[in-house]
């Protein structure tokens, strides 16, 4: 019979009786722990089988991942096409508008031209009625604004030069008294007129410019045709615009020039 004292006793024994390992094994460890290897063996291989499903779906996202990454290159590309397209169109339609925007400027320009030639089409005509307005009405205005009474028109709008008037200025060009472009420049004038001028009644001639608004040049031209006609006369001669409106500028050019101004309104 094997009596066991201490632990080197037991240990002697389980190394000469193998078999009472598992037994000892047993008492000493209990059931719970004598299982825990196979539970740490099915653990692992239930991690495993997890992490296999794991890599599978990692695997499937992957893939999904791919499709999706190759779908958005796809649509990448096809959207850079379309603007590649949008773009050129754009410049078609850029290149279409400069050619309207030409096109409609030129057009404006052309009516611009037109409104302006109708313009002056319709300045002449009334320039031409004040102008008859105020030969028609020239017995009044010349007293009423010259005091000049016993009028007698030499150029006029409607006639042009009298007869006497014209054979007058050619005499004056052939006798060497003007040159033929003053002669030219006299019968331009709008208005030539003589009468007795104040109370004394001496005779007085008067070159006469016509406007609606007055210019520096119809007061240039005013100072210009009484100039010439002294010369032709060899008498005093009163330069005049009769306007219907002028300017303060304008007045200050008369004032200077010893030109008279005769405000007629166009009504």
């Amino acid at each position: 019979m094997t009596t066991i004292n201490d632990i080197s006793d037991l240990a002697r024994v389980l190394q000469d009786n193998p078999q009472w390992r598992d037994t000892i094994r047993g008492i000493v460890l209990g059931e719970e722990l004598l299982q825990l290897p196979q539970q740490l063996a099915a653990f692992i291989e239930a991690t495993d089988r997890r992490f296999e499903t794991i890599d599978q779906w990692l695997d499937a996202a992957d893939r999904r991942t791919d499709a999706l990454e190759q779908k958005l290159a796809a649509f990448i590309e096809a959207t850079q096409r379309n603007f590649e397209l949008v773009n050129q169109r754009l410049e078609r339609l850029e290149i279409d508008l400069s050619e309207f925007r030409a096109e409609v400027d030129d057009r404006f320009k052309q009516v611009d031209n037109r409104l302006r030639h109708l313009d002056g089409r319709m300045d002449n005509g009334f320039g031409l009625n004040y102008e008859f307005k105020i030969e028609k009405n020239l017995d009044r205005i010349a007293m009423q604004h010259l005091q000049v009474r016993g009028v007698k028109v030499e150029i006029g709008p409607r006639n042009g030069a009298t007869q006497k008037f014209s054979d007058l200025l050619e005499e004056a060009e052939n006798q060497g008294t003007i040159t033929m472009e003053q002669n030219g420049r006299l019968r331009g004038a709008d208005l030539v007129f003589s009468g007795l001028h104040g109370v004394d009644r001496s005779e007085v001639h008067v070159a006469a410019e016509i406007s609606i608004t007055a210019s520096d040049n119809d007061i240039i031209r005013a100072k210009d045709r009484a100039g010439i006609l002294n010369s032709v006369l060899n008498q005093p001669t009163m330069p005049i615009i009769v306007v219907s409106r002028i300017e303060d500028p304008q007045t200050s050019t008369a004032v200077a020039n010893g030109v008279t101004i005769v405000l007629m309104p166009d009504e």
